[in-house]
């Protein structure tokens, strides 16, 4: 019988929560297949969607006020959520549903003081019918991201989101606010700073994977060049994504900056936008993605996409074989005979079988020609 699994994304400024969402929606559908819906965060929705300055409320300095802000984000919190999963139900079909900011995020901003948490309780109470209990069954798991402020601090930075404004300190108090939160809830998961970005999007795909009791991947890849095979003789089931992927032209405090569009049927898109940035000292260099809208796509392609570089489009066929999870990419543009066969193991003892009905030409892993930058650079 299909399942609905609904997942609480948390986390205060800075820890990764857009990337990890994106992350999320990108790989545990071809991974798991199953759905994945999200629920973005109420106050970036009003804030960047309806261009509502609530900053100046949560600035002004009238308690009541800002408890009268939270009071309707929770409802438009709870409602959508309630929404979300009553529809997907109706699906009838595996899904999960991303939730950006959970409904108990918003205790944080009644002052963190046994005063404080009441007004939440009673506003919960009041505007919901939800005991704080009741608040945690919204959310069948809660992945909590540690902020920079703690432990990354040099990568810290609100820039990737026009509508928080916090400070070092200010984002270290929220966070410790946000675990007491969630204290209490019966699947409750804090992915900290002690690897590198990277690294901590990795633990997150492996929780979700967890959730949905898939095995936990390793971010172990290996790619292969390989002949370009026969689909429809595959003994296995096959999904494809139709991927488009551009370069742009980066502006000042940029480094690398690619959009990209995907779709499974060919119809309904979505949008991201990819930053790489280096950090001086450190010697590290991050990807920050985020969704965006088709207009903001359309408009970076049309306007700042890197002319000395091809647009990279392909076709995914993603399927797994004896235990182990592929992606296939047959690329359209630019226009490559040969195919790209890559497999993420789940252990690092863990042998490659490949599947036989695919003829394997050379592996590719450290090639970097077989990266989708130098595949995009034009022939001079």
């Amino acid at each position: 019988m299909p399942q609905v699994k609904r997942l609480g994304i948390a986390g205060a400024s800075c820890a990764g929560k857009s990337t990890a969402v994106v992350r999320i929606s990108e790989k545990i559908p071809v991974m798991t297949g199953w759905d994945v819906y999200r629920i973005p965060e109420s106050f970036t929705t009003f804030v960047e969607l309806y261009g509502m300055p609530l900053n100046d409320i949560f600035k002004g300095g009238d308690r009541k006020a800002v408890w009268e802000a939270e009071r309707l984000l929770i409802q438009n919190t709870v409602g959508t959520c309630n929404q979300a999963y009553g529809l997907a139900q109706l699906l009838d079909r595996n899904s999960l549903i991303l939730i950006d900011k959970p409904v108990n995020d918003y205790e944080v901003y009644f002052g963190g003081d046994a005063y404080g948490e009441d007004q939440f309780r009673n506003i919960l109470w009041e505007a919901c019918r939800l005991t704080r209990e009741g608040s945690f069954a919204l959310c069948d798991a809660v992945i909590k991201l540690t902020t920079a402020a703690k432990g990354a601090e040099r990568f810290f930075t609100n820039a990737n989101n026009s509508a928080r404004r916090e400070t070092l300190e200010e984002a270290r108090r929220m966070d410790d606010l946000l675990e007491g939160a969630y204290n209490g809830h019966g699947h409750l998961r804090i992915i900290d700073n002690s690897t590198d970005f990277e690294g901590k999007m990795n633990r997150v795909i492996r929780e979700v994977c967890h959730l949905l009791g898939f095995p936990e991947p390793l971010e172990i890849e290996r790619k292969y060049r390989v002949e370009a095979p026969d689909l429809a003789a595959f003994p296995v089931p096959v999904r494809t994504v139709f991927i488009e992927q551009a370069y742009v032209m980066s502006e000042p405090g940029e480094e690398q900056v690619r959009i990209r569009r995907r779709s499974t049927d060919g119809v309904r898109f979505t949008y991201y936008r990819t930053e790489k940035r280096h950090y001086d000292g450190v010697g590290q260099r991050i990807e920050i993605e985020k969704e965006i809208s088709w207009r903001e796509y359309h408009t970076l392609l049309c306007e700042r996409r890197d002319p000395l570089r091809e647009i990279i489009v392909k076709d995914r066929h993603c399927f797994a074989w004896a235990g182990q999870y592929f992606e296939l990419d047959a690329f359209r543009s630019p226009a490559i005979k040969d195919n790209l066969l890559e497999v993420e193991l789940t252990d690092i003892a863990q042998d490659v079988v490949l599947p036989p009905f695919i003829k394997v030409l050379e592996e590719v892993t450290d090639d970097p020609r077989w990266t989708n930058w130098e595949l995009s650079q034009r022939s001079s």
